[in-house]
């Protein structure tokens, strides 16, 4: 069973899914609105309340990732892109950071973010590592807190990055 949705052809079951996700998914506001500026304690919020809402509703979290993949391997969408929940949550809450870090390696750390927040994460996690969805949450926890460490030290504000440090 599938239906095609904006181009994409969906399984029913990620419809589903979906659907739960969009009932359960909290918004920038419900997760940063009361949370201050603390670059830490934004990130370690979203990484909360995307990795919480995964792992609760982890069989539609793997149903949801086995259609991104099929569709990226069909190529009906043609982008092998996916736009997600958590893309606006971490840009919302790095965006006090861009008075602090150059626009490349706020870039970077989003985009490191990305990977300890969300489904690949926790796929990682529980499939690779065999972690318990405790031991999934106090890792991807403290790889979001070691994230925002590296890219607040000194050399992120100068620009520099993985491989460009003086050896």
């Amino acid at each position: 069973n599938a239906v095609s949705v904006a181009g994409m052809i969906l399984s029913t079951d990620a419809l589903i899914a979906e659907s739960i996700f969009d009932r359960s998914f909290p918004s920038v506001s419900q997760v940063l609105g009361a949370v201050g500026d603390e670059p830490a304690t934004r990130v370690l919020a979203v990484e909360a309340a995307v990795n919480d809402t995964l792992l609760a509703h982890e069989h539609a979290m793997r149903m949801i990732v086995r259609n991104a993949i099929e569709v990226a391997l069909s190529g009906a969408d043609g982008s092998g892109h996916r736009v997600g929940r958590r893309q606006e949550l971490i840009a919302a809450a790095v965006s006090p950071q861009a008075k602090v870090l150059k626009p490349e390696p706020l870039r970077r750390l989003r985009h490191a973010l990305a990977l300890v927040i969300g489904p690949e994460a926790i796929l990682a996690a529980r499939d690779v590592c065999g972690l318990s969805a405790d031991k999934t949450r106090k890792v991807t926890r403290w790889a979001a807190e070691a994230i925002v460490a590296h890219a607040l030290a000194g050399d992120a504000r100068k620009g520099g990055g993985p491989g460009k440090r003086g050896r």
